[in-house]
């Protein structure tokens, strides 16, 4: 599990916009910036399994809950 301050710097390295909300879109730029490319529907998928509202975007909440179950 990261800690408190990982997990913030790694939230805010993908937050590129700084809105404190994660998009499929912000999802496919630092993949693709890491070599990866990824399709916008396939982030969008991804996010899906995050994303608890269905708003198409992934809080800092909706995150840690992800991650505290997984």
């Amino acid at each position: 599990m990261l800690s408190a301050d990982e997990f913030e710097a790694t939230f805010t390295t993908i937050d590129k916009d700084g809105d404190g909300l994660i998009t499929a879109d912000e999802i496919t730029a630092m993949l693709a910036a890491m070599g990866q490319p990824l399709s916008n529907d396939a982030a969008s998928t991804m996010l899906g399994f995050i994303d608890a509202d269905g708003d198409g975007k992934v809080t800092r909440d909706e995150l840690k809950a992800y991650l505290e179950k997984a």
